[in-house]
């Protein structure tokens, strides 16, 4: 995650200039703030690097004036560089624990499927943490949409360590230990190419782990074997991992 802008975000009529790069990392921020700070408020509900324009509603805007208001009464809708907000941000996101501190070489996973969904993980309801049931519970994963039949492949090497077996709504799942993490690979259908005990290769070569049931996604969740805390890997995607 980035954690440098180089111009400010926010509201337009303060004179925010709201590149998109410097958007989709204030997004980030909130995003993770959000969930440190148990603040659903935060959340600006998206990374798309975008901000809309007056007359428009931004829930990004919103957010920043969600949490300024935390600390301050000078709530402006703007966020700078080198800011008293822009500082407070930072030090409240590098608080959120990550899976990833003993994962080596991220570059080298690779992408389950041929081509990245048209549809983004990082917005609900795809994204990992977006609201179910009402709210009252998380969602553990990324869910990324593709046509039924598409083959599915290990994002590393592995041993499969559990499956198929019945995982939602008469969908499947095999879990993966990839050594220094397990991934789960949700809603696929009953036949599968590897089970329990095989070994699987980073390579989109290999045979396909499974078949895509159709059913809306696989869904994706990783977890550490060290710190047994839920990642967000396919947020990393597709910014470092090797491309399909």
């Amino acid at each position: 995650m980035s954690s440098e802008i180089s111009a400010s975000v926010g509201r337009w009529e303060k004179g925010a200039r709201n590149l998109q790069d410097d958007v989709r990392t204030v997004q980030r921020l909130l995003k993770a703030a959000a969930e440190i700070l148990e603040a659903p408020e935060i959340d600006p509900k998206g990374v798309d690097g975008e901000i809309s324009r007056p007359p428009g509603t931004s829930d990004t805007v919103e957010a920043i004036e969600a949490f300024q208001s935390r600390f301050t009464s000078a709530v402006d809708g703007v966020i700078a560089p080198g800011s008293q907000t822009w500082t407070v941000l930072l030090g409240v996101a590098a608080k959120l624990p990550t899976a990833l501190e003993n994962v080596s070489d991220v570059s080298q996973w690779l992408f389950p499927f041929p081509t990245v969904p048209a549809e983004s993980w990082e917005e609900r309801p795809r994204a990992f943490a977006s609201p179910r049931a009402g709210g009252a519970r998380l969602h553990a994963g990324c869910d990324l949409y593709f046509p039924k039949g598409t083959p599915i492949h290990a994002i590393a090497d592995g041993v499969v360590t559990r499956g198929p077996y019945p995982f939602y709504c008469e969908t499947f799942a095999l879990e993966i230990d990839h050594g220094t993490f397990v991934a789960r690979y949700g809603e696929i259908q009953s036949k599968t190419e590897v089970i329990a005990g095989a070994r699987v290769k980073r390579d989109r070569k290999s045979l396909a782990l499974a078949i895509w049931s159709g059913f809306k996604c696989l869904a994706i969740c990783c977890t550490s074997n060290s710190t047994t805390r839920a990642c967000r890997v396919l947020l990393l995607w597709p910014v470092t991992l090797a491309q399909p």
